[in-house]
């Protein structure tokens, strides 16, 4: 840690304690903080430049990604496929694979978003016990920004994977207050697609969390990061605080190229079950739901209070199996006006008998800004 940090009072040296709490300073203190940040930054960009290092910016342009996971009859991740074992259609055309990253070759680069509102309370003990699991079972090569979210978002801070510290982290965040799920989405959505051009502002308080975040800004020279991405979202699905609107960030999803898989716990789960919200809520909160996972490329998966080690555990059985695919996006799509006209199915084949194929349906061919509109 930089000795001018070391200065500071203990709670503003904890960046990731204030980052994952949302806790409130004095404006002086923060302007304070992030004045060091920024020269510790500078600092370490002057360094890579020496090394012979640019920093790096995720630019995706006409690149068109497609996580694709890959099982068995048995539902076992296959492992050992090649580039020459995978097809891509692009509205029934053959397309030529540009981009080809291994589940062995390409770590992850994932947004845990965590619902802390007061609705997933009963289950809090094994909220906190699952998610801890599920970060310690990532490689320490695996990048994870941790986002929990009540009424509003938190900053987020990026960690590697098997982060002894942030069980204890996420041990002290209060489940209270309400829920902005379109939020944390649209935040975790825009994290993993322009990390390295909008968050310089936000430097990682250690060494390792400076590599993960730096890693999963991408590449100077345009081309796309090599780590497959996801969004994990935690949540009983029911949003009553979100700026962001539902029809949005459904668009955002399908022309973002991360899958999203929502680990459903409560009335999203369970839509009959009893609570305070209501049966139409809870069907609504779990149709919304399973649209963003499979407009996306990811999966719903739904758990009780008992079972959120499963859940997790079938997610990372998912990413396992993800190989990355990535091809440039046929040019008479800018010419389309229309969302309907826009819409590209994605088909893939893999040249292996009784294999299981998951992946996005599809793609908008120019996906929305990401300044969602707001209520």
């Amino acid at each position: 840690m930089s000795p001018a940090l070391l200065s500071l009072p203990p709670l503003m040296r904890s960046a990731r304690r204030r980052r994952l709490l949302g806790m409130k300073v004095r404006p002086i203190v923060v302007s304070t903080a992030i004045a060091l940040c920024a020269g510790v930054a500078s600092q370490m960009h002057a360094q890579e430049r020496a090394a012979g290092q640019e920093p790096r910016f995720r630019a995706t342009v006409d690149l068109v990604i497609v996580n694709v996971a890959v099982f068995d009859r048995s539902g076992v991740p296959m492992a050992g496929l090649e580039k020459r074992d995978f097809r891509v259609f692009d509205d029934a055309e053959e397309q030529q694979i540009a981009v080809f990253l291994t589940p062995l070759e390409a770590p992850l680069a994932i947004v845990l978003a965590l619902d802390f509102s007061e609705s997933v309370r009963p289950a809090a003990p094994t909220a906190r016990e699952a998610a801890t699991t599920f970060l310690h079972s990532l490689s320490s090569d695996d990048c994870v920004f941790v986002l929990p979210f009540q009424s509003n978002v938190a900053r987020g801070v990026w960690v590697p994977g098997a982060d002894p510290e942030i069980g204890r982290l996420l041990g002290m965040i209060p489940f209270e207050g309400g829920t902005a799920l379109y939020d944390a989405i649209k935040t975790g959505l825009d994290e993993l697609q322009d990390v390295g051009s909008k968050r310089r502002d936000l430097m990682p308080d250690t060494t390792a969390n400076y590599a993960c975040w730096n890693s999963v800004a991408g590449k100077a020279d345009g081309s796309v990061a090599d780590r497959r991405s996801a969004l994990v979202v935690l949540t009983d699905g029911n949003d009553q605080h979100s700026t962001a609107e539902y029809p949005d960030v459904l668009l955002l999803a399908k022309g973002a190229g991360v899958p999203i898989f929502p680990v459903a716990i409560g009335g999203a789960a369970n839509p009959w079950r009893t609570n305070n919200v209501g049966l139409l809520a809870n069907l609504r909160a779990a149709m919304r739901l399973d649209e963003l996972a499979r407009y996306s490329g990811g999966m719903v998966i739904r758990a009780g209070r008992e079972g959120l080690q499963g859940a997790y555990a079938e997610v990372l059985n998912v990413l396992r199996a993800s190989y990355v695919i990535g091809y440039h996006m046929p040019t008479a799509s800018s010419e389309s006006t229309s969302e309907r006209d826009r819409w590209h199915d994605i088909e893939v084949t893999v040249s292996r008998a009784g294999v299981r194929v998951h992946a996005r349906p599809g793609y908008l061919a120019q996906p929305p800004n990401p300044s969602v509109r707001t209520k």
